[in-house]
C-alpha cells in the first residue's frame, strides 16, 4: 500500500514555488512509490472550470484564491478587508480538504498564514508528521502593510518549529531560523533545480518560428525571464538601464524580457525611452511555450540589488538557464556564488551597478570561447544538481519518509 504525502501550497502550478520546488519534488516522490496529494491556492480561482484534476499521477485540489489576483500581465492586490476575508475562506477550505484526505505525512510549502495554520491543525488532529519547505522570505515584501508583515512574519518564523524536518534553498534561510532557536539538525539544504522534463521540447521548429516572429534572426539575445515586479527584488530596471551601454559595444545584441508583473507597464515605458528598438517585452507567455523562448538566449541575466529577498531567494530561472547550458550573469548575494560555482557557470558582477552589469554582458557576448566553456560546465553540473539526487537526500535525512518508503 503506497504511503501518502499531502502537500499544502499557497501557489498554483504556474507559480515559481511550484515550478522550482514542489512539482518536480512531487513527481520524483511519485516515482519512488509515494502517493501525492496537492492542496493549493490559485492565482485566479474564480476562473477555474475544474478545481480537481490529476496530472502526472498527482492529485491536484485547488481550494481557494491566492493573496493576489493575477490576470495576464497584471497583478492586483486586495484591500485589507477583502484580503482578510480571502485568507479566512482559503484557510478554512484548505484545512477541510487536507484533513479529509487520507495522509501519512503533511508537507507545507512556503509557510504563510493560510497553509501554515492548516498544516498545524492537521498535524495536531491527525497526529501525523509535518515537513516544511522554505524557499523565500515573504515578510520582506514591500507590498505588505505593517500589520500584514507582522502576520506573515509570525507564521514564517513559527511554523517550522512544528516540523520534523525543514527543507530550504538558501543558507540565509537556515541561518535565520537558527538565530530564532531552531535545531540545526532539522535542516536539509535543497537548492532550486530545473524540472528537466518540463524543459524538453516537442517541436524543434518552434524555436525558429518564435525567433523570426520577434525579429531575432542573427541577433545575440540577452535574456531576462521571470517576474517583472520591482517590489520583490527583481531589478529588471537595472538591466534595462544597462542595455544601451551594451548596444554601443555589441551592435547585434537584443534584450528579450519575458514575464509579467505589477511593474510591467513601468518597465515597458522605460525600455521605450532608453532603447526602443532593441528591447522586447513579450509579457507573460504560456507556460508550455516558456521552454522555447528560453532557448533563444546567448546568456541570461539575473539583475539584483542588495535586498533581503535576494539573500533568501535562490532563483529557479537561473537553475533552468544552467540546465540548458545558458550561462548566467548576476551578483554575489545570497547563494548565487555557490550557484555559479565561483564563476564557472556564469559571471558575478558588482551588485546594483548597471555599468558593471553592462560590462559583464559585453564580455560574455564577445568572448565566444568563454561562453562555450561556461555552457559546457553548466551541462556538466546538472548531472549532480538535479531533483533525482535532491529527493534521495530528503528521504535519506527524513525518518518519517523512510518509514513510508
Amino acid at each position: 500500500m503506497p504511503k501518502i504525502i499531502t502537500f499544502l501550497a499557497v501557489g498554483d502550478l504556474e507559480e515559481t514555488s511550484a515550478i522550482g520546488r514542489y512539482w518536480p519534488m512531487a513527481k520524483e516522490l511519485d516515482k519512488r512509490g509515494f502517493k501525492i496529494n496537492c492542496v493549493a491556492l490559485h492565482h485566479d480561482y474564480k476562473s477555474l472550470h475544474s478545481k480537481y484534476f490529476v496530472k502526472d499521477n498527482i492529485n491536484i485540489f485547488y481550494v481557494g484564491q491566492m493573496s493576489v489576483l493575477k490576470t495576464g500581465n497584471k497583478k492586483y492586490y486586495f484591500n485589507r478587508f477583502k484580503l482578510l476575508l480571502i485568507v479566512f475562506a482559503s484557510t478554512l477550505k484548505m484545512l477541510l480538504k487536507a484533513i479529509s484526505l487520507k495522509t501519512d505525512v503533511y508537507y507545507c510549502f512556503i509557510p504563510q498564514p493560510v497553509n501554515g495554520l492548516a498544516s498545524i491543525i492537521c498535524k495536531l488532529i491527525k497526529r501525523k508528521p509535518l515537513l516544511v519547505d522554505c524557499d523565500d522570505y515573504e515578510a520582506s515584501s514591500s507590498k505588505l502593510t505593517p500589520f500584514l508583515k507582522l502576520f506573515f512574519t509570525f507564521f514564517e518564523n513559527n511554523l517550522p518549529k512544528f516540523a520534523e524536518r525543514i527543507t530550504h534553498n538558501t543558507f540565509f534561510i537556515k541561518d535565520h531560523f537558527i538565530r530564532l532557536g531552531l535545531d540545526p539538525n532539522k535542516f536539509i539544504y535543497v537548492p532550486d533545480a530545473a524540472d528537466i522534463d518540463r524543459l524538453k521540447i516537442e517541436d524543434a521548429d518552434k524555436v525558429e518560428t518564435i525567433r523570426t516572429k520577434l525579429g531575432l534572426e542573427n541577433k545575440k539575445v540577452v535574456l531576462y525571464f521571470g517576474s517583472i515586479s520591482l517590489n520583490f527584488g527583481h531589478s529588471v530596471d537595472l538591466l534595462i538601464e544597462a542595455f544601451p551601454l551594451v548596444k554601443k559595444q555589441v551592435s547585434e545584441a537584443k534584450l528579450l524580457i519575458t514575464g509579467g508583473g505589477d511593474s510591467f507597464d513601468e518597465m515597458k515605458a522605460l525600455a521605450s525611452n532608453l532603447c526602443k528598438d532593441d528591447i522586447i517585452l513579450t509579457g507573460k507567455v504560456p507556460l508550455d511555450d516558456f521552454k522555447y523562448y528560453l532557448r533563444l538566449g546567448y546568456l541570461s541575466v539575473d539583475p539584483v540589488r542588495d535586498h533581503i529577498s535576494n539573500k533568501a531567494r535562490y532563483g529557479i530561472r537561473n537553475a533552468e538557464s544552467i540546465a540548458l547550458g545558458i550561462p548566467v550573469i548576476t551578483s554575489d548575494i545570497g547563494d548565487r556564488r555557490e550557484m555559479l560555482k565561483d564563476g564557472k557557470l556564469g559571471l558575478l558582477v558588482k551588485i546594483g551597478d548597471e555599468k558593471a552589469l553592462a560590462e559583464g554582458i559585453i564580455l560574455l557576448l564577445k568572448d565566444q570561447s568563454m561562453r562555450a566553456q561556461m555552457s559546457k560546465n553548466c551541462l556538466e553540473s546538472i548531472k549532480t544538481h538535479n531533483w533525482d539526487n535532491f529527493v534521495n537526500k530528503i528521504i535519506a535525512q527524513t525518518p518519517c519518509l523512510q518509514d513510508c518508503s
